[in-house]
């Protein structure tokens, strides 16, 4: 044992110090009636007791610091220490109202889209804010554990707006397919049972069943069905004709062959086969004549002609009714050297009927006749 004063050793059982004549103070044995309480968290310590019944691993420091102050106070005093909070009796409600409240917020999130809006806005003033307080807390070298919280949250606030779709309070659906329902273009859920299905076109000789709506196609076209040899072209006297075998169901050119040229008439049997219609006739349905031999007769009420390799041009118009009525375009070749044909001349002509003919006469009227081609004119 040491003395208080100076420090030096002193025999057993000393009164006073042989060094500096201190009094001894012989410190006060400990007795079993007093108690004693862990210094970290309150708890009563029993006599005998080695380590804290509530804090095993704190004791050992606790019963340290009781020996080391017997050892430098003559009377030592252990009181109860004021009890401090206990951080396990707040942790359990501060995770409670944390859970609740992260729950509550993400409902709101995924349920408003106001609310969606508003934690974007947040998180867009808020992420600036926590990104310039790390920096800060980061060259200050001071916590930064709560300005990492606060961007990662003002990060999920912006995500959750960007990502989530936005909810539907009336659905603009997309038109269905044969095989895919109605889909809504905003929020993208499907509408049950809406598949049109197949509109099925059946097959034909060039194309297989197919669906009209969606291009789908199914087996083979069917095989065609030949008919009988059909003139196409008639042959005339100045060019061949065609005929061809045509499938019955599609009108598809199956076989097809020239018709020989019909050998040239004289003029004798080109006159004989020339028909005369009246004007009436001709007139009132060109189109059905279109082609037809004729025979027409009348006044010339108008001649222009041009010359071209030694053959003269002709566009006359005849009245085929009188003098000046029932008027019919005309178009005739013939050799120079053949007798002109004058204006008042009246004409015989045979030839071909070739439907109609619109001109612009010198008042710039528009005016449509019967047309005419002519092969002889006497």
């Amino acid at each position: 044992m040491n003395c208080k004063n100076c420090n030096g050793l002193l025999p057993d059982g000393a009164s006073f110090c042989p060094s500096c004549g201190s009094p001894v103070t012989k410190p006060q044995e400990e007795t079993n009636d007093v108690p004693k309480y862990c210094i970290k968290c309150g708890t009563a310590i029993p006599a005998g007791t080695t380590e804290c019944p509530n804090c095993q691993k704190e004791i050992e420091q606790t019963q340290e610091q009781e020996q080391k102050s017997v050892h430098d106070t003559a009377a030592v005093v252990v009181q109860k220490p004021e009890e401090p909070e206990s951080p396990k009796k707040t942790r359990p409600r501060n995770k409670i109202i944390l859970v609740v409240g992260a729950v509550v917020l993400a409902v709101l999130l995924f349920c408003s889209e106001t609310m969606r809006m508003l934690g974007f806005l947040a998180g867009l003033i808020l992420f600036p804010v926590s990104l310039v307080m790390f920096i800060v807390c980061l060259v200050r070298k001071e916590d930064k554990r709560r300005w990492i919280i606060l961007i990662a949250t003002a990060f999920i606030l912006m995500l959750v707006y960007l990502v989530m779709p936005t909810p539907c309070t009336e659905h603009t659906w997309e038109e269905a397919t044969c095989t895919e329902p109605a889909e809504c273009s905003t929020c993208g859920e499907k509408e049950a049972g809406s598949e049109l299905g197949h509109d099925w076109m059946e097959a034909d000789c060039t194309s297989p069943k197919a669906c009209s709506r969606c291009d789908l196609t199914e087996g083979e076209p069917l095989e065609h069905t030949p008919g009988e040899w059909e003139v196409v072209t008639e042959a005339t006297t100045y060019s061949a004709g065609e005929r061809a075998i045509l499938c019955t169901v599609c009108g598809e050119t199956l076989d097809s062959e020239e018709i020989e040229q019909l050998p040239e008439l004289t003029p004798d049997e080109y006159k004989a086969q020339c028909q005369s219609y009246s004007y009436d006739t001709i007139a009132r349905n060109p189109g059905q004549y279109d082609g037809e031999y004729a025979k027409i007769s009348g006044y010339v009420l108008q001649v222009q002609q041009d010359e071209l390799y030694g053959l003269l041009l002709y566009t006359l118009r005849v009245a085929t009714v009188g003098k000046y009525d029932g008027v019919v375009y005309v178009s005739y070749t013939c050799s120079a050297d053949d007798a002109r044909i004058l204006e008042d001349d009246y004409v015989t002509m045979w030839g071909q009927l070739t439907g109609e003919k619109t001109y612009t006469t010198v008042m710039g009227n528009s005016i449509t006749i019967p047309s005419f081609t002519a092969e002889y004119v006497q």
